[in-house]
């Protein structure tokens, strides 16, 4: 991995890391799902997953593990819903598209975390 991609996953680049692409692709899916949630306000979850990230990097199977624990069932991630109502940064007119394209990431997160 090059140091500027190191960097953009948040790595120092004068560790040595090896890590499986699975593994390196549900990084990379979940620090993208962290910025949209934090760019829409949407701080409890976007910390969650940031911990539970920072766990599947240090021992990928008890962390994955955590990961889908939190994100299935009643009061999981995957029943998320961004609205200004909520506190969220969007307007109104912007709350359909943007629960589309968030549920699209989590759905995206959520497999690469199964396919582990």
């Amino acid at each position: 991995m090059s140091d500027v991609l190191k960097k953009l996953n948040g790595m120092n680049p004068n560790e040595t890391v090896r890590m499986e692409l699975p593994t390196a692709e549900l990084l990379m899916r979940g620090r993208e799902l962290i910025r949209f949630l934090r760019r829409h306000g949407e701080l409890n979850w976007s910390e969650w997953l940031e911990d539970s990230l920072e766990s599947v990097r240090r021992d990928s199977r008890t962390g994955v593990a955590e990961l889908l624990e939190g994100m299935e069932g009643l009061g999981g991630m995957c029943e998320l819903y961004l609205c200004p109502e909520a506190g969220h940064r969007l307007d109104s007119s912007e709350e359909t598209p943007i629960n589309e394209k968030m549920l699209l990431m989590v759905s995206r997160v959520y497999q690469a975390a199964r396919d582990l």
